[in-house]
């Protein structure tokens, strides 16, 4: 089976407690829509765990964007060893979350941080999963901003694909793809009910982000969707 998840937001413990729930196996695969870290305190055991598995798939958000980013400033090493410069302000990243997630890393020691490091600049900004009745998904953090019909996939800048959003009820590609898989918007803020759900546009978007990390008054929960069945889960 095929599962995808989205916003972690170093919330180990939901993610966790999901793999079992779904009963994940070397048999399965899973991939995640960004947005792993900040917020949350464990952001570097989930990459650590994804890192030692083959079948579990990450793409990029725009909280890794500003991970990557924003990182060597606090890790002098990156600079000095590796060549990786800062380009955007730590305070910045900090105030969206990044504190937590410095936290989780330097309990991982530096090998591990290099390594995360590393790994994150691997994550491609969008895949497209087929299933085997036929039907094809892709999956992309945010949305596709600016979208035309005739624009490549590869011609999107990294901005339109992990910051900004998009019309959750539009239609995108519709020849090419079943369905457009998002995450980055808390489906809260699409649609009030509670518990927070997996949203589903009136054209063929869904969004699976329902808010991880706010439990409060929000109701956020960790959403999993079967893309071969299109079974929801909720942690």
């Amino acid at each position: 089976m095929k599962y995808t998840m989205s916003d972690l937001h170093g919330r180990y413990d939901k993610y966790t407690i999901m793999l079992n729930k779904i009963n994940f196996t070397e048999d399965d695969e899973l991939f995640l829509l960004g947005d792993v870290c900040d917020r949350g305190p464990e952001a570097a055991q989930i990459y650590l765990d994804v890192m030692n598995r083959d079948n579990i798939y990450c793409i990029m958000g725009n909280h890794e964007k500003m991970l990557l980013e924003a990182l060597p400033h606090s890790f002098g090493f990156l600079q000095k060893d590796y060549g990786y410069y800062a380009t955007l302000d730590f305070e910045i990243w900090s105030a969206c979350g990044g504190g937590s997630t410095c936290g989780s890393l330097i309990k991982a020691g530096t090998d591990k941080i290099i390594d995360i490091y590393n790994y994150i600049l691997s994550f491609p900004f969008y895949r497209v999963v087929e299933v085997e009745d036929g039907r094809k998904f892709l999956l992309v953090h945010a949305g596709l901003d600016n979208y035309e019909r005739t624009k490549r996939l590869g011609d999107y800048l990294p901005e339109e694909l992990v910051w900004y959003g998009f019309d959750h009820n539009g239609t995108y590609y519709p020849l090419l793809y079943d369905r457009i898989i998002v995450g980055h918007t808390p489906t809260f803020l699409l649609n009030p009910q509670k518990p927070a759900s997996i949203f589903y546009g009136k054209g063929n978007v869904i969004d699976i982000d329902c808010g991880a990390v706010f439990e409060g008054e929000s109701d956020g929960r960790l959403a999993c969707l079967c893309l071969d069945t299109m079974e929801e889960f909720y942690v």
